[in-house]
């Protein structure tokens, strides 16, 4: 271990992602896929008055709105 400190570490993962062989759970879809989307306020600090969870606005692919009090 002498001298390890400060040394490049070989990682296992590198060959495979700079080769463009490397997979990630995106690349892949099942049947009945559900995916999630965050979304976040872009003010700091900001006071969210209310959100409006009923215009699905024809949205046929929205399974549920779900938000934090």
């Amino acid at each position: 271990m002498d001298g390890a400190i400060g040394q490049p570490v070989r990682r296992k993962e590198d060959h495979r992602l700079l080769t463009g062989k490397g997979e990630f759970s995106d690349d892949h879809s099942m049947p009945n896929q559900c995916w999630a989307v965050m979304v976040r306020c872009p003010f700091a600090h900001a006071a969210i008055k209310g959100i409006d969870t009923t215009s699905r606005g024809g949205d046929a692919w929205r399974i549920r709105s779900l938000y934090g009090r």
